[in-house]
Protein backbone atom coordinates (compact mmCIF):
# COMPACT_ATOMS: atom_id res chain seq x y z
CA UNK A 1 0.00 0.00 0.00
CA UNK A 2 2.77 2.55 0.69
CA UNK A 3 3.90 2.26 -2.84
CA UNK A 4 0.31 3.20 -3.93
CA UNK A 5 0.72 5.78 -1.49
CA UNK A 6 4.01 7.08 -2.80
CA UNK A 7 2.94 7.01 -6.46
CA UNK A 8 -0.07 8.97 -5.70
CA UNK A 9 1.69 11.93 -4.38
CA UNK A 10 4.04 11.95 -6.83
CA UNK A 11 1.56 12.31 -9.53
CA UNK A 12 0.11 15.31 -7.53
CA UNK A 13 3.23 16.99 -7.38
CA UNK A 14 3.53 16.35 -11.00
CA UNK A 15 0.34 17.07 -12.61
CA UNK A 16 1.09 21.32 -12.94
CA UNK A 17 4.31 20.41 -15.20
CA UNK A 18 2.49 17.82 -17.53
CA UNK A 19 0.48 20.45 -18.97
CA UNK A 20 3.90 22.38 -19.77
CA UNK A 21 5.27 19.69 -21.46
CA UNK A 22 2.41 18.86 -23.54
CA UNK A 23 2.68 22.86 -24.52
CA UNK A 24 6.24 22.73 -25.06
CA UNK A 25 5.61 19.58 -27.15
CA UNK A 26 3.02 21.58 -29.24
CA UNK A 27 5.60 24.59 -29.69
CA UNK A 28 8.23 22.63 -30.67
CA UNK A 29 5.97 20.35 -33.24
CA UNK A 30 5.09 23.99 -34.95
CA UNK A 31 1.75 24.28 -33.04
CA UNK A 32 1.07 27.74 -32.39
CA UNK A 33 4.42 29.62 -33.46
CA UNK A 34 3.60 32.85 -35.42
CA UNK A 35 5.66 32.35 -39.02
Amino acid sequence: MKGQQLTARINEKLAPLRKEVSRSRGWLKGEGRNE
